[in-house]
């Protein structure tokens, strides 16, 4: 591991200034039974990673210690578990910075995170607490710099950086940033993660300024200045922050200029039934923007919130989202607790997103949408004003009429997932309001025309890397109907605009638990072939993985009733998770009792379900050796099905007994578990198991054959064993009792072979000779 953090030491020393002097981190940190789960980041305030570790390679409940030397700086450590429980006691970790201790802990869920070596005003946790209406604020220059606002009354704020005019110089280039959390994962160059952002305001260009913020009486904001030209003549900053008093303006919702934020009606409202919002989505920003990137992921909520598709390295297009109102009154969308339904902060970013608002598409030459991960819930807020002042931030939505909103393309989710997606030629889209909800006011949009945006491109990989271009002939995007923009989509059973629905296997119209019981006896019937509205993850054929998908459809059906916007019931649909680990072991076999028993280790994650394929063997009966109740635990001939629908299978660091098998006919000499073998961890993803000794030889003593032109001796034997045959023999195979394959020799011939079987456990073992134009042959032998 040291390796690891003195290049990204010597990486960030090339980048950084030297400082006059340096400063030591100890990162101390003592493992739980799940060492796996903890990594760890310090960062600068740019969010530069300048060093990174894990506890690979550090054994359960051990101590791990490491020393580093960085320049002296203000950080932010941040020390994450991946399961979300953090370190079990006695488990836990500190972190000190030149002997003196800055942190220390166990309990932190999901993360952690504290300054390392910061000034007053240099994060947010060191912030300057303002003291209003004491207005004599002021930011250096030369770093990013931190308020603390707790507001004693509940009103309307504003800020701004518009003192800063110097004459022939003009204003000061700032960026100013709203946050209500101090969470270091919310904050980011641009509006992402922030209730407000503003960069290069009409009021004061290039500087910047919120009109209207609104803020709760004693909660705590944070907020956030840049000087962007380090080449001001001034060393500092000018910052307003001011509790605006009531001002007067249109109160009435039905209005054409009705203001939201105005504390009492001025008679100046206005009406007309042309009066009404338009958004209308800005093309030639989503054309000209694309790029084509990679993004590793290893972060579970882009998979949750349908960014991405799967975990590791994913191919995106990525793409910028402007949307402008160019209607004559603002399109409201309000404060989201008070229309919760409509909203989610159940998110990557950790703040409300407006759902339904906008999404993004992929549709194929016949018109199908093809399963890629997109953004679907947005923060909905004024961005950009050049012919009025902006109103709206992420804690009261909206878009003023003459206002955008836009999503940058180096915004996280701000692509399509394009990994799994076939060669071709493609139409991507951009729509927003596509639902055609009304606002906040009930207002409906001027015309829906102009909430589509496309461009057609072409994704290739015959040269060996992915390409994708822009193709300059783009027709308008119709549906397997024909008709332009058309929302017809060819169905689960091939027909355009049918109604057949996946998962529907009752055909109700009712996606249920009904449903889920159906498919879970046709797997265990093996009525599998044929049925492709009940293919859930496009694999051909029918498993326990269709039935979870279909059972985690239910559930955010239930979970976010009122929310048709989330895309758990799109299918195809499914992940493979690739870093969760599984492993299968048999721990004993019995052949005598024609039993076997199989232990399990699932050390990321707790499990949903399993569908354990045998192979050479028929099932009679079976037992759960594990504790956990299954809503659903059944046989066929060769597979087990669990189904935990109310209590998943706990996952645990060390092999536990899983199951036991009873069989009554052996049907080869080989028993295999088949690798094909499915396993569903709680996030609904599919995962493979690592099986030790995948297939193990078996027979029964009294069916093995014996010929009289083949001596083995002596017997029993210490270390070697002669074999002679008449016969030519391709190579011997060796078992011992447990059906473990311990011994294999090749290419003997005829004649007289020497075997070393020193190395071999005390005990009976079988000698399985397979010969040239023969069936093969068995002959027992100890080895003592």
């Amino acid at each position: 591991m040291l390796i690891k953090y003195q290049f990204l030491f010597l990486l960030f020393s090339l980048s950084i200034p030297t400082f006059s002097q340096d400063i030591i981190v100890d990162v101390n940190i003592t493992a739980d039974e799940f060492p796996q789960d903890i990594f760890w980041e310090i960062t600068d305030q740019q969010k530069n990673i300048i060093l990174s570790g894990d506890l690979e390679g550090c054994e359960p409940f051990q101590s791990c210690n490491n020393s580093f030397t960085i320049p002296n700086a203000c950080y932010i450590f941040i020390i994450r578990d991946v399961y979300g429980d953090g370190i079990n006691e006695p488990g836990g970790f500190e972190v000190l910075v030149n002997g003196n201790l800055i942190g220390i802990g166990n309990t932190f869920e999901s993360k952690e995170q504290f300054d390392l070596n910061c000034k007053i005003g240099e994060s947010c946790q060191m912030a300057v607490v303002l003291d209003l209406p004491d207005n004599n604020i002021n930011a250096p220059k030369d770093k990013d710099y931190w308020f603390k606002l707790i507001p004693e009354v509940s009103g309307l704020y504003r800020m701004n950086t518009c003192l800063n005019f110097i004459t022939g110089s003009g204003y000061a280039n700032t960026t100013m940033w709203v946050y209500d959390s101090c969470d270091a994962d919310l904050h980011h160059e641009g509006a992402e993660g922030a209730l407000g952002y503003s960069d290069d305001s009409s009021q004061c260009a290039p500087g910047s300024s919120f009109n209207y913020v609104p803020l709760e009486k004693d909660n705590e904001y944070l907020i956030r200045t840049r000087v962007n030209d380090l080449s001001w003549p001034v060393d500092s900053i000018k910052v307003r922050v001011q509790k605006l008093p009531p001002f007067s303006g249109c109160t009435d919702p039905n209005a054409c200029n009705f203001n939201p934020f105005a504390g009492s009606d001025n008679g100046t409202c206005f009406y007309s039934e042309d009066c009404r919002p338009d958004l209308k989505l800005d093309e030639e920003e989503l054309k000209s923007s694309i790029i084509l990137d990679r993004v590793y992921n290893n972060d579970e909520c882009l998979i949750e919130e349908g960014c991405l598709k799967g975990s590791g390295w994913r191919d995106v297009i990525k793409f910028s989202t402007k949307i402008d109102n160019i209607g004559n009154a603002d399109y409201i969308v309000g404060i989201p607790e008070r229309n919760p339904q409509n909203f989610s902060k159940d998110n990557c970013h950790g703040h409300w997103h407006h759902q339904g608002y906008a999404e993004y598409l992929l549709f194929s030459g016949n018109g199908q949408p093809e399963p890629v991960g997109f953004k679907n819930g947005f923060c909905v807020l004024d961005l950009d004003c050049e012919s009025n002042q902006p109103k709206y931030l992420c804690s009261y939505m909206g878009i003023t009429a003459g206002c955008s909103d836009i999503y940058d393309v180096d915004v996280d989710c701000q692509w399509i997932d394009i990994t799994d997606i076939a060669d071709g030629e493609y139409t991507l889209v951009a729509r927003v309001n596509w639902n055609r909800l009304p606002d906040m006011r009930s207002f409906q949009e001027m015309t829906y025309q102009n909430n589509w945006a496309q461009v057609c491109i072409s994704i290739d990989r015959s040269s060996g890397s992915l390409a994708v271009d822009i193709l300059e002939d783009c027709d308008s995007y119709t549906d397997c109907l024909g008709v332009a923009y058309g929302e017809a989509e060819i169905d689960c059973n091939g027909v355009c605009g049918g109604n057949a629905e996946f998962g529907d296997v009752n055909a109700d119209g009712i996606l249920d638990d009904s449903d889920v019981d159906i498919y879970l006896d046709l797997i265990t019937n093996k009525q599998t072939d044929n049925l492709p509205c009940l293919d859930l993850n496009g694999d051909v054929g029918l498993s326990i993985y269709d039935a979870l998908l279909l059972q985690e459809c239910i559930f955010i059906n239930e979970e976010e009733a009122g929310n048709p916007f989330h895309t758990h019931c799109f299918f195809p649909a499914g992940i493979q998770n690739f870093d969760d680990n599984l492993s299968l072991i048999v721990t004993n076999l019995d052949m005598s009792l024609r039993t076997l028993e199989l232990s399990i280790q699932i050390p990321d994650n707790n499990l949903l379900g399993f569908q354990v394929q045998f192979e050479g063997i028929e099932i009679d009966s079976f037992e759960k050796l594990y504790n956990e109740e299954a809503s659903y635990l059944h046989k066929n001939q060769n597979e087990i099905i669990g189904f935990h629908k109310e209590e998943a299978i706990k996952r645990n660091p060390e092999f536990q007994p899983f199951l036991k098998l009873y069989f009554s006919e052996i049907l080869n000499d080989s028993l295999c578990i088949l690798s094909s073998s499915e396993f569903v961890n709680v996030e609904f993803e599919l995962i493979f198991p690592l099986i030790s000794d995948e297939c193990l030889f078996v027979t029964d003593n009294s069916n093995l054959n014996y010929l009289n032109n083949i001596t083995i001796y002596p017997n029993p034997t210490v270390d070697i064993l002669n074999v002679y045959s008449t016969l030519d023999i391709k190579s011997i195979q060796g078992f011992d009792m447990q059906g473990k394959q311990v011994l294999w020799v090749s290419n003997l011939g005829n004649g007289q072979s020497k075997i070393d079987i020193g190395y071999l456990s005390p005990g009976l073992h079988i000698l399985k000779l397979n010969l040239e134009n023969q069936p093969p042959q068995f002959l027992n032998f100890i080895k003592i």
